[in-house]
């Protein structure tokens, strides 16, 4: 142990670039390295030095470096590294799902208009758990405004690979005669769909935003602003 840190310590002191997430580490002898912690296994340790990995025993470490890796939840996502996809989908009564543009329903359908967000990652170790919030953005057709007609948040997943998928769904209307429409162009309680936008955060802090256009995501920001836009707990259809 003692040697590997002298060689990382020599490795450290050839670069001049400090990562951004740096703690102290201290050995079982009572040497330190200043280092970021990328991974760990039942027994082991992986740390990050200008850009340089480092593999150490859990043995080697001091009991506080034990009890940090033990508590740890992995890295933060870094923004940069998250790709998002968003569909916006339907369903009738027998749950069938379209991903076209339009599309025809019985006048018994029900109608909820919804996001497919699928997120992945290609950050090996960081913490995958971070929160989503939707917002779906309609114009009022009696004033011709912008306005939020739902918005939610609820616990959601970064993966590695393939990445996580879920959907969320708006409330649930009836289809009728007067507020059908093709696909895309219902009317609800006078407001016509028009965008939508996706928030991931994490510990607090935004690390990604998705919107159907610009003018989406500046309007649902302005509203959070303002304090005029809150984000209740999701419910899937089967809790409504």
């Amino acid at each position: 142990m003692r040697r590997l840190l002298i060689l990382i310590a020599i490795a450290c002191s050839l670069s001049g670039v400090a990562p951004a997430e740096q703690r102290t580490w201290t050995s079982a002898d009572g040497r330190t390295i200043e280092a970021e912690l990328i991974s760990r296994t039942e027994n082991e340790v992986k740390i990050r030095r200008d850009g340089r990995d480092f593999t150490l025993p859990l043995s080697a470490l001091s009991e506080q470096d034990r009890l940090f890796v033990a508590a740890w939840k992995g890295r933060p996502l870094r923004p940069l590294t998250i790709s998002v996809k968003v569909e916006m989908v339907q369903f009738d009564t027998k749950g069938t799902t379209w991903k076209t543009s339009y599309g025809s329903y019985a006048k018994e359908a029900a109608f909820a208009r919804g996001l497919k967000v699928r997120a992945q990652t290609i950050d090996n170790g960081a913490d995958e758990d971070v929160t989503i919030k939707i917002a779906l953005t309609g114009i009022d057709q009696t004033y011709k405004t912008t306005v939020v007609y739902f918005s939610a948040s609820a616990p959601f997943k970064v993966t590695r690979g393939l990445g996580h998928e879920d959907v969320f769904f708006s409330d649930v209307l009836e289809n009728s005669d007067t507020n059908y429409a093709a696909l895309g162009e219902r009317y609800r309680d006078g407001v016509k769909p028009s965008g939508w936008v996706v928030l991931l955060e994490q510990a607090g802090k935004e690390i990604h935003a998705s919107a159907s256009t610009p003018g989406a995501l500046e309007f649902v920001r302005e509203q959070l602003r303002a304090e005029r836009l809150e984000f209740a707990a999701y419910k899937p259809l089967k809790d409504r």
